[in-house]
């Protein structure tokens, strides 16, 4: 059972084709394997659906009509996945009322985090709207939702995205830090969340952030120079 840390949910995702048509939720703009040594990936979908579709919403915001296609992908470090500290998630996972499978109870937490320093856990969304200023509205939306939660703690800008840092869970060293960051790249919303052990950071992981909007400022024809993500 996996139970997924984002900031934005991709339930409804396809693997149809009309999702993938869309620069900026095609595989080859985001994050994969080779950028992250010792990760594989656990979770991967797109959407043709706003994934917000079945919310009350009083009047639906003019970007979810205008939403065209979405992915979102997450990586897992091998570390978690093998030996004695999957043997200590699954011992975890049984103590919320879970049955362990394939895949480990996440966020993760246990001795794996407090041995591991560094990253664990990595999430990448996309969110193509049919103009610039819908992806705006979508951020201004998402830095709202970000601002209401009383975990988060704003941590200013990285590579341009507005950055939120909180621990997922007590302070104990047991339970993972995380970094989320929301921003967009002309007409595609982004959010990143990097999770993992006392050294994740903002500044920490600037380079990851880096190499995820370059991937997508190149492959949608942005300009390289382009950091106005933030409105």
């Amino acid at each position: 059972m996996v139970a997924m840390v984002m900031l934005v949910s991709s339930s409804g995702a396809s693997t149809g084709q009309a999702a993938r048509a869309f620069c900026g939720a095609s595989d080859n703009v985001l994050l994969s394997t080779p950028d992250l040594d010792g990760f594989t990936i656990f979770f991967d979908g797109h959407t043709n659906f706003y994934p917000y579709r079945g919310l009350p919403f009083a009047s639906p915001p003019p970007y979810v009509s205008r939403f065209r296609s979405g992915a979102a992908i997450g990586f897992i470090s091998k570390l978690a996945l093998i030996g004695k500290f999957r043997d200590d998630e699954d011992r975890i996972a049984r103590s919320y009322g879970y049955t362990p499978g394939k895949w480990p109870f996440v966020p993760l937490e246990g001795e794996v985090v407090r041995a591991t320093p560094g990253l664990l856990e990595v999430y990448e969304s996309t969110y193509v709207f049919a103009a610039t200023a819908d992806a705006a509205s979508w951020v201004q939306y998402a830095l709202n939702l970000n601002a209401g939660d009383a975990s988060k703690t704003s941590a200013g800008t990285v590579e341009g995205l507005a950055a939120y840092t909180r621990v997922l869970g007590p302070s104990d060293g047991r339970h993972e830090m995380a970094v989320t960051l929301v921003g967009q790249v002309g007409s595609v919303g982004v959010t990143l969340e990097f999770q993992g052990g006392a050294a994740v950071t903002p500044s920490g992981v600037s380079g990851m952030a880096s190499t995820a909007l370059h991937r997508i400022r190149a492959n949608c024809q942005q300009p390289l120079d382009d950091r106005t993500f933030v409105r």
